[in-house]
Formats: structure tokens, sequence, C-alpha cells
């Protein structure tokens, strides 16, 4: 084997992939077998990439696969050409990766874009396919404390941030440690803005929880019913035990000054810090990374700080509640958190201690959610070497409580930490609220009793936050439904449908609720969802003045009153997109009565498109539309390339 032989060889191990070999002699037999050939590229120059996995995956219901079963991978050559031969008429995801690049794809124009589906018919030689992949991005830099020392072993988080219904939305995108000198490097990242943060989030518990756990042979089910990131932060497990005084353990990620307080409680601390030198995210500077470059000096000055405790208790009707963990989060992204501050697990009487809080302003909250009558849940821990690890409840063996037994119970309060410890805050649990009514059908035909059951009704959080492990309500065979208990705050509802369904509206007392906020803060009676089995659409086609931009472009659409660019919630039908197929046209859902603006944007500059300041800008190239009831839509657009 040659040494080129060997470097592919390695390479296909590095990624798990069955590759076939090619013979260029390899030509079809069958008259009706289709043949595909292409180059893989780089994304920024167009430069041919060898040695690329490239793959063809059918779609579809009905998917076509190769003679021999599921159609093996194939490399590029030296000139970045690949072909596969004898398909099968239908639909394939082209797709081509290579270990140190981002995954490209058939259509896709820039590093997590959309794909175009590769329609083959019988017989079809094609050779004009090209994929396009890109280098990882890298930042690197130092963590180190005021006086210029490095912060060794020190954990560095890269932060993307995305926008949904308007809100900001934070999520880890890529995570490392920093090594002796104090030095970081975050690579395999998309390219893209990123916040840099050195996290510290501290973890108590109380002396006696090992021994509960050892009791019981698991995990307390109140620990895995506070720990389900409902409105709270992912837990992550990189962790190392510190014994302190007070009878706690506390688990502190981050190099500090344990010891016994002084009389004021502060104890001194390396706090979590954004890039450049940060206690906010809001205050945090983004960071630009690029495609096949490292970003270097994104140094982290992280200053030894005063830090506070805040204890209290928890109850709930019965009492002291044990073995819940209590969160404590930022106030500034408290609706979205990214992380805890401290996090907190109660005692048999209830109390908990937060640990380490830095001077300023924060929300402490609890939410137990339902157990699952018949099922097992357990705590499962993501991640990989290179990942962070965090925690994911999951349940097995049942499918959940009905929605109108146990409901979820949240407690909430806000603090402020100045230059003191805060002692006796008092949280209690309640119980969440529901939404309850029922379902009328403006439609050809009745549902069936099997399509009943598979109508979902969901109330999303209208700042876009996304709660896991919440159940959801069902359309009962009367047509009546239920909300899964919700804790305090603004919703809108949105609805799961059998194929050929839509929702019309969720009326409530004059208003639409799938279409205006709602304040949640106790039981909603008598809303009466419309079901339609003629769903209206927006259809149109795209022009690009032959600069070859419509095919993949996204086609936007939202209100021209400002007012209404944020707190939608997710799936809304007042702010929508959609990518321009490849044949040019593209499709929507038509949004309630009202004026709007329309606009057709290249791929590239689809990225965080729901931000505000985004939409302010469209405004100056966007269409206007008009949407009145029971008016068929078309619309024809151009490509409107922001300046």
């Amino acid at each position: 084997m040659t040494r080129f032989s060997d470097a592919l060889a390695l390479a296909l191990a590095a990624v798990g992939v069955c590759v076939a070999a090619q013979d260029p002699a390899q030509r079809p037999t069958d008259s009706k077998s289709a043949l595909i050939t292409g180059r893989v590229v780089e994304g920024d120059g167009g430069q041919p990439v060898a040695a690329a996995v490239v793959a063809l995956a059918p779609l579809g219901a009905r998917a076509p696969v190769g003679p021999g079963g599921p159609i093996p991978a194939v490399l590029t050559d030296s000139e970045g050409r690949f072909f596969f031969n004898a398909l099968e008429a239908g639909t394939y995801r082209l797709s081509a990766a290579k270990p140190g690049w981002i995954e490209g794809a058939y259509g896709r124009r820039r590093p997590g874009g959309s794909f175009f589906p590769l329609t083959v018919t019988d017989g079809e030689h094609r050779a004009d396919l090209t994929i396009a992949i890109w280098r990882n991005a890298t930042i690197t830099g130092h963590v180190v404390d005021d006086t210029g020392d490095p912060l060794v072993g020190r954990e560095v988080r890269a932060v993307s941030v995305t926008y949904d219904a308007g809100r900001r939305l934070a999520t880890f995108a890529g995570r490392t440690q920093t090594d002796d000198r104090g030095v970081y490097r975050l690579s395999a990242l998309m390219p893209g803005d990123y916040l840099i943060v050195a996290p510290a989030t501290v973890t108590s518990e109380p002396a006696t929880f090992s021994g509960t756990i050892r009791a019981a042979g698991d995990l307390p089910h109140a620990y895995l019913q506070t720990m389900t990131d409902v409105a709270s932060a992912q837990m992550s497990m990189d962790r190392a035990d510190i014994a302190t005084p007070g009878g706690k353990d506390v688990l502190m990620p981050m190099a500090g000054v344990p010891g016994t307080p002084p009389a004021n409680g502060a104890w001194l601390t390396y706090p979590t810090t954004f890039y450049p030198s940060a206690t906010t995210i809001d205050n945090a500077t983004p960071v630009r990374a690029t495609s096949g470059r490292a970003r270097a000096g994104v140094d982290l000055i992280v200053p030894l700080t005063a830090t506070y405790e805040i204890s209290g208790v928890l109850m709930d009707a019965e009492g002291p509640a044990a073995n819940h963990a209590v969160h404590l989060l930022p106030a500034e992204s408290a609706e979205a958190p990214l992380m805890d501050v401290s996090t907190a697990v109660t005692d048999a009487g209830g109390t908990f201690t937060f640990y380490a809080v830095p001077p300023g302003q924060y929300v402490a909250r609890t939410v137990r959610t339902p157990w699952p009558e018949g099922a097992d849940w357990s705590m499962n821990i993501f991640g990989g070497t290179q990942a962070l690890k965090t925690v994911g409840i999951s349940g097995r063996g049942g499918p959940g409580p009905p929605v109108e037994s146990a409901p979820l119970e949240a407690a909430s309060a806000p603090v402020t930490v100045s230059d003191r410890s805060v002692r006796d805050l008092k949280l209690t649990l309640q119980p969440g609220a529901r939404v309850r009514g029922r379902a009328v059908f403006e439609a050809t035909k009745s549902p069936t009793a099997a399509e009943l059951s598979t109508f979902v009704i969901m109330l999303a959080a209208a700042s876009g936050r996304s709660d896991r492990a919440l159940y959801q309500g069902r359309l009962t065979e009367d047509g009546r439904f239920a909300s899964a208990s919700t804790m305090p705050g603004r919703y809108v509802i949105r609805t799961g449908t059998p194929a050929g369904w839509a929702l019309k509206s969720a009326m409530f007392q004059g208003r639409d609720l799938s279409d205006t906020p709602f304040d949640l803060s106790g039981d909603i009676d008598d809303v009466v969802l419309t079901f339609t089995d003629r769903p209206r659409t927006l259809t149109g086609g795209v022009q690009d003045g032959g600069s070859d931009l419509a095919v993949g472009a996204m086609v936007v659409l939202f209100p021209t009153d400002s007012r209404l660019w944020t707190d939608y919630g997710t799936g809304s039908r007042r702010v929508q997109s959609v990518h321009v197929s490849p044949t040019g046209t593209f499709t929507l859902q038509v949004p309630p009565v009202g004026q709007y603006c329309i606009v057709a944007i290249p791929d590239d500059q689809s990225t965080n498109w729901r931000n505000p300041a985004t939409l302010a800008r469209l405004v100056t190239i966007a269409e206007r539309l008009e949407v009145r009831d029971d008016q068929p839509i078309a619309q024809a657009l151009k490509v409107r390339r922001l300046q």
C-alpha cells in the first residue's frame, strides 16, 4: 500500500465510514441506471479537496437504494472528483465530509446552510455537481487573573448566539481547558460570531445526599424532577469536590480560595467571566471566527472577586421539600438561561445554600416536573472528550402521566447580592396552570378517532425559550383538551396536527391565543381551537436576474408593525421563513389578516434574520403584502441583497 493509500485509510478510520473503491472503468450496465459525477471544493476559494468522503443517502418514505442495499460512500481523488453509478431513480441527499472540515452538501452555499434534494431520473447522467466544504474555525487565547498570572485547568466555552421570537438565545458550541500556561484553543468551530466565557458554576449538596442515593439505590425522584432544565440551565458534570465548613459538599469547577469565610461571609474566588472581562452576558464582546483561520489573542482577564452566600428554604404544600435542585440564574438571562451561577440541593429540612455568588441581580428558581407513572426515569450524561458534558433526563417504560394528573410545580424569587450574604430566602412551590377547551373542525370531513389522538396541544413560551421534559396535551374522543400544567409566564398556543390538517385559530374572549401572547397566572378555560383540512398557502416564485442566487435563497415574511417582531413564540404564522426550492418556487402558510413585509434574501445573509435589528434593515428592501380573509395570495419576488 502506498503512503497516499495509507493516508486515505487513516482518514476513513477517523470519520468511521464505509468507502467503496472507485474503478474509473466502471460504467452503468443497465440503460435504466443513473450516473452522477462531480467535485468537492473548498468553500472559500474553490480549490479541489482530495480524500473527502462523499455520501449519497436516499430521501423519502419510498427511498431508493443501491442494488446491494445502502449506497457505499466514496472518496474523492486528487482533483476532488467523485462518482456514483447504477443508481435507481429517486431523490437523494448528497454530502461530503473530511476531518477538520465542516460538512458540505449539494446546494449548500454557507457553513450550516440548507441543502437541496438531488432528484435522479432513470438513465440520467449528470456531471455538473459541486459540493463545497469549509475548514473549521479556531479561537485561541490566554486566561489570566487580574495580576497577569495564568489560570491553569480553567474551562473555557464558546457560546453561539441565535435569535428566536425576536429574543437572544445563547447555546454552548464548544469547550476546552487551559493548559499549564493558561492557554486555551477552541477548534472545530463553525465560522461565525461567538461569546467566549470561563464559567464557574458552583454546586452544593447536603452532606446526607450521598447516603440518600445509596439507600434508594438511585437518585431521588425530586432531584431528577428538578434537574430537567425547564426554565433553567442544563447542568455540566465536570467538577471537583471541595469540602467546606457548614456541613455541605461543594462542587467547584474553578480555582478559588475556599477556606473559612470572614465575618461578612465573603469568599474570594474567580467567578464566571465573559471575554474580555465581563461578569454578565449582556456586556460580553463577540469574537468573529473565520473558516480555516485561528483567531488568536482572545484573552480573558478573570479578577479574584469577593463572593457571598445565599441561603434559604424550599417548601411545598406538604412542608419542607427535600432533595430538590434549586437554580440561581443571572437576572438578565433568566428567561432563557445559559448556565446556573450556582446550584444547590435541599436537605431534609428543605434548606439550601448557594456558594461563591458575585454581587449582582439574580433569580432563584425550582421547577418540579410530574413524575411519569409506570415509567423509569434516569439521569444521562451526554458529551464526549471535547463536548460539554450535560445532564439529560429520560423516561422509559411508560407514556407519562395523563395531562390532568399531577401538576408541574414551580417557585421563583428575585435576589440581589451587594456586599454581604443573603439569608432566609423563602421559596414555596405552587402548581402550574393549564389551558382547557374544545376543538371544532371546519373541514370537508370529520377526523377519525385515530387522527384525533394525534392532535397535540402545547404552550410555547412567547420569548422563544424551549422547555424540555414537558408533557403535551391531546384531543380526547369528544374533542376536548387540556394543556400540560405550566409555570407562570407569557405563552402562545401551538399545536401539532396530522398530515392535511392545520390550526386556524385558538380563540378566547375575542383573542386568538395562537397569535397573541397571553399571561398565564391561573387556569384558562373554554378556549376554542379551530382546525381546518383546507389550510391556505401563500405561493410564489423568485427570480435572481441571472445571478444564481434564487435557488436556496430564503423568503422572509413578517409584520410591518415592529411591535410584533418580538415575543411571538416558536412556529409563528406572523413571522415565517422558507427556503426557495430548486425550481425557484416557495410556499408559506397564510398569516392572520394584516399588513406584512415579504422579501427574498440570499442564503448567506439569512443567519439570525429573526434579530429585530435585521428585520429593521429588511423593511427597506421588502415588498408590502396585505392579507385579507379568504383571498388567494400569490407573490413574485426578486432576490434582494442587504447592503
